[in-house]
């Protein structure tokens, strides 16, 4: 029983740098989407958000993380409006996912397609590190 409590707390030390990893990635992943509440902030009041979601990916060639965040909006509105909201989602500033050497912000892209708004804010690569979904 001794040998087996022993071989479990070498496992979990040897893994433990992945779980917290992963788990540091996905924290910084939340509060890297909880900045589209910036967009929600220029919306007129008639809107509903359809979808939302935010996901770690592989970025670039190596072993990198990039973070991406998206919502889904139906406004009623003219489609001059809807021209005039995505200039102004485009002109937001949003933060990096992570502090790095170069700190870019974060890159917004907004699409029109009839009466929805689609927004997504990426940033990265990062390095990896030990978060093996992007490996």
């Amino acid at each position: 029983m001794r040998k087996i409590a022993i071989l479990l707390s070498i496992i979990t030390l040897l893994l433990s740098p992945f779980w917290i990893t992963a788990l540091a990635n996905n924290y910084q992943l939340w509060k890297f989407s909880r900045q589209l509440v910036k967009v929600e902030n220029l919306l007129p009041e008639n809107y509903v958000v359809l979808a939302d979601g935010s996901d770690i990916y592989i970025g670039g060639n190596g072993e990198y993380c990039s973070y991406r965040a998206t919502q889904v909006y139906r406004i009623i509105a003219k489609q001059e409006t809807l021209e005039s909201l995505k200039e102004e989602i485009e002109n937001l500033a949003f933060s990096p996912a992570q502090k790095s050497e170069n700190n870019y912000p974060a890159e917004v892209n907004v699409e029109v397609v009839g009466l929805l708004l689609i927004v997504f804010i990426t940033a990265g690569p990062y390095d990896a590190g030990f978060d093996i979904r992007c490996w």
